[in-house]
Parts: structure tokens; C-alpha cells; sequence
């Protein structure tokens, strides 16, 4: 799998998660942050070069973004980044998200290793962590699990730790694709399946409990799907989403008639956690 690298810089710095949030609606699935500047990572059949520039142009002035260059990548090279940069992350005084590699001394009562690949979600971000700190409060034990966009798969993986009876997980990138599998591997995770393509995958099921930390757009797209998903007396986790975000994604949750129970919020990121009506 190609990729390509888009370094841009970001003048205002107050914007950089939002335009971050921008372009992984347009495909980017990898960020490295510095001073001024978004080095961010797409496939190359991913890249659409007139949305990019649409992009930048919407923030030009209020962000004074633009673009430095557009470069091939490796993948070679993208692993050696992430695991350079990759550490140990933990959630909650609870969950202590690993790489293979790493030696911990303090004990945690969930411990996930997740091998540091292209894939998003290895903890180290606001929205991971969110999701991760509201099903440490949920009841998972034999219920079913969809996680939709499953990244690393790091959300499956809590999911059985919390005593899941089965979980389905799907992401459109191939790459996530087959993290997810190893990572479920390398967890002992045997209640789990992984599966690449799009939320039609999943039609006609249904689910106790949905996780999805994708993005406002997508959230949006397949809203009705998700909703068609759940069970009587089913939760809905949604993340992946701007505090700007909440609105227009709440009021498509009333729409459908559930009942916003969590909303937590870490900097700029919030977590929407949904209960339907039990018949």
C-alpha cells in the first residue's frame, strides 16, 4: 500500500484540531503534529488533490493554512515513525495501552497491546480515550458489540477484556484491516471478527451496544444504518467528533428518538453516549 505525505502549515494554531478533523473526512488517517505544522499521511488512491486544496482554502485566512508539499511515502518509513514515537498510554488509572516492545512496571487491571502500525487509534488521542473511559462505566458482559471503524481494533479488544460475548468490527482501509487481526492476536481475543469494507457489511444485524469513533461526516452518512443496528434497550456510543460537532450530530439523535445519557469532553474532542427506549 502507497501513501503520501502533505505537509501544510498551520499558522494559527488554535485551528490544528479542527483542520485535522477536515482531513481525515477527506481520507487522511495519519497526523504528526509540530510547531506551526500538519505532516499528514493518505493513501495515494485516497489522495483527491481538488478537495485538499478546497480545504486549505476555507482556512487560508481565519487559520493562514496552506500547503508546503505533497511527497511519496514509504511504508516502510511510516512504521519506523510510529514506532519511534509510540508510548505507552494509560486510561482511567485502569487501562495501560502497550506496544510489544515496551517494558512496564506498575500493574493495571486491562492491559491492550497494539502493535504501532498505520492504523488509527492506539490510545494517545482525546477521542480514543474518551471511548475508552466510558466503557470502563458500562455493563458488557455478554452483550453484543459492533464497532464500527474499528482502526487498531483497540476498541474490540476492551470490549472482550469487559466480557463481551461477540464483537464485529469493520474499517474500510486495509491496513486497519489487518492490524485489527494481529491485534486481536496478540490480545487472545477469540470473540472477535474483523472485516474490511463498508457499514452494508453489517445489514439486517443487530447489537447491544455500537462504537463508533469515526468523524461528524461519517456519523452522519450512516446514521440511519447505525439506528437500524441496535437493539431494543441498545447503547450508542459515538466519538471522533468536535465540541462545534455536538448540534447538528444530537439533533440526529433525536430524530430517532434517543436519549443522550454522556457527554464528556476532552480539549477540543467530545464523546456522545446514546440509550434507546427498551420495548
Amino acid at each position: 500500500m502507497s501513501y503520501k505525505i502533505v505537509e501544510l502549515n498551520i499558522i494559527n494554531e488554535d485551528f490544528m484540531d479542527i483542520f485535522i478533523a477536515e482531513l481525515s473526512a477527506i481520507g487522511f488517517d495519519g497526523f504528526e503534529e509540530t510547531q506551526q505544522k500538519i505532516l499528514a499521511y493518505i493513501e495515494i488512491d485516497l489522495l483527491n488533490t481538488e478537495k485538499l486544496e478546497e480545504l486549505v482554502e476555507k482556512y487560508s485566512k481565519m487559520a493562514q493554512a496552506s500547503i508546503v508539499s505533497i511527497k511519496d511515502l514509504e511504508n516502510k518509513n511510516w512504521n519506523e515513525v510510529w514506532e519511534s514515537n509510540f508510548e505507552s498510554v494509560v486510561i482511567a488509572e485502569k487501562i495501560i495501552i502497550k506496544a510489544p516492545f515496551h517494558q512496564v512496571e506498575k500493574e493495571y487491571p486491562y492491559t491492550i497491546k497494539i502493535e504501532p502500525k498505520m492504523s488509527f487509534g492506539t490510545g494517545h488521542h482525546e477521542t480514543t480515550s474518551l471511548m475508552l473511559s466510558q466503557m470502563l462505566e458500562l455493563d458488557f458482559e455478554g452483550k453484543t458489540v459492533f464497532d464500527y471503524g474499528c482502526g487498531t481494533g483497540i476498541l474490540s479488544i476492551m470490549a472482550s477484556k469487559l466480557k463481551a460475548a461477540k464483537i464485529t468490527s469493520i474499517d474500510i482501509d486495509e491496513w486497519a484491516f489487518k492490524n485489527s487481526k494481529e491485534n486481536f492476536e496478540k490480545n487472545d481475543v477469540t470473540n472477535a471478527t474483523v472485516q474490511q469494507g463498508q457499514i452494508e457489511l453489517v445489514e439486517g444485524q443487530k447489537f447491544d451496544i455500537i462504537l463508533a469513533n469515526i468523524n461528524r461526516n461519517v456519523i452522519l452518512e450512516t446514521f440511519t444504518a447505525l439506528v437500524n443496528c441496535l437493539n431494543d434497550g441498545a447503547k450508542l456510543m459515538l466519538s471522533g467528533l468536535l465540541k462545534e460537532d455536538f448540534e447538528i450530530v444530537h439533533q440526529k439523535a433525536l430524530e430517532f428518538n434517543l436519549v443522550l445519557s454522556v457527554k464528556n469532553e476532552n480539549n477540543k474532542w467530545i464523546m456522545l453516549y446514546y440509550n434507546t427506549a427498551a420495548k
